[in-house]
């Protein structure tokens, strides 16, 4: 089990803390102070009024099969990079990072830029995390098409990087062209780290063949075979170096000290950073209302505990400062 590279990071929980800059604020900060490492802004852009859609059955992102919708529009999510500009003013340290944004539903030159000065105004502290999406309603209201939407990020992954190491750049490709057209000011990064979201089989290997990494939504216990065959493909490629491999935690209504078993079964399926949600899932409710952790406090020792548990259990582990 390899730990003293391991990186814990954390999800912000919207749905629980809600939207108040202030509380973002004092979640963001709270993290850095407790040695946190990286914060993941998750996105949708619009929600679906599912009420007013009752035939609506979009792909489900865990089991891939159409299914009910997971959120609707009343459920908040920040924009990703009006987040990282505002997280990027209150905080100095601790990566920022798009957890995960759906590239093929936006404008590849638009993502360029805004995650070039995303980069400079946290002076190189934003890694980018993409996805294909599931949301076909969202592609719709987006004007992308949803069923490219693979063929696309792929293009999509060349060209950023491309826009993001040089000053001017021409391509003509199916989705996108650029004649002697750049981005400026370019990132501190050169170039950006791109992750690649998605439990799927292409999706593994879209991470391994042309990603810096992949972002896990699964458990543990649910990636053994899917890590296993991940980290085969990159030695296959021969990009090993540097790969990252994000694995996600979900706190649930347990204590710390519980999830230090998910932590140690990451560890042992190589992954190199974490990614903690304390929002409260599976959903609770009481008397038909919904049951959520409101305090920044409760999340932010949620994290504590977990990281100092860990330290103690691993002390050459060298992730965060608690």
């Amino acid at each position: 089990m390899e730990t003293k590279n391991l990186k814990f990071g954390a999800t912000y929980p919207t749905l629980d803390l809600g939207t108040d800059p202030a509380v973002l604020r004092d979640w963001a900060v709270g993290m850095e102070s407790i040695g946190f490492d990286e914060i993941f802004i998750p996105e949708h852009v619009v929600g679906i009024n599912a009420g007013l859609r009752p035939d609506w059955e979009p792909l489900n992102p865990n089991t891939l099969k159409k299914d009910k919708p997971i959120y609707d529009h009343t459920n908040p999510f920040f924009e990703p990079f009006v987040a990282m500009g505002f997280l990027a003013a209150v905080t100095s340290r601790i990566m920022l990072t798009s957890g995960v944004m759906i590239a093929p539903q936006r404008q590849t030159a638009l993502i360029a830029k805004q995650a070039a000065i995303a980069d400079v105004l946290s002076r190189g502290r934003i890694r980018l995390g993409v996805g294909v999406g599931w949301n076909d309603a969202e592609f719709e209201a987006m004007g992308a098409d949803f069923r490219a939407r693979g063929r696309r990020m792929d293009e999509q992954i060349d060209l950023l990087r491309r826009l993001w190491t040089e000053e001017s750049v021409t391509y003509s490709g199916r989705f996108d062209t650029f004649e002697a057209a750049g981005v400026c000011p370019m990132p501190i990064q050169r170039p950006i780290p791109l992750i690649i979201g998605g439990d799927s089989d292409p999706a593994m290997e879209r991470a391994a063949a042309r990603g810096d990494g992949w972002f896990l939504t699964h458990t543990a216990v649910e990636c053994v075979d899917r890590t296993s065959r991940f980290w085969k493909r990159v030695d296959e490629l021969g990009r090993r170096d540097g790969m990252s491999l994000v694995g996600t935690i979900y706190q649930g209504t347990r204590p710390a000290q519980a999830m230090l078993d998910d932590v140690a079964a990451w560890a042992d399926l190589g992954a190199t950073h974490l990614n903690i949600r304390t929002a409260t899932y599976p959903i609770q409710w009481s008397k038909g209302r919904l049951v959520r952790k409101t305090n920044v406090d409760e999340h932010l020792e949620a994290l504590r505990d977990l990281r100092q548990a860990w330290a103690a259990l691993c002390p050459t582990s060298s992730g965060g400062t608690p």
